[in-house]
């Protein structure tokens, strides 16, 4: 599954995914109780640098994500 291989993976969409599956509903749950609204306003900045990088991924990019040494069938 591309999204668990690290060798092929476009880690700033894997990120916008995280976001928009996980973080944001806990960070505008967050915001609402700490009354912190940059929280809401910094994860929405983080999410837009990501956003704009997954159409020129280059997976060579994931080069230092691998282990050395690591082999597929261990």
């Amino acid at each position: 599954m591309e999204l668990f291989d690290r060798n092929v993976c476009n880690v700033p969409l894997t990120q916008c995914g995280f976001i928009d599956m996980f973080a944001r509903e806990a960070f505008t749950s967050w915001t609402q109780f700490s009354n912190m609204p940059i929280l809401l306003t910094q994860l929405e900045k983080n999410y837009e640098r990501w956003r704009q990088q997954t159409a020129d991924w280059d997976p060579s990019k994931n080069a230092h994500l691998s282990d050395e040494g690591y082999s597929r069938n261990s």
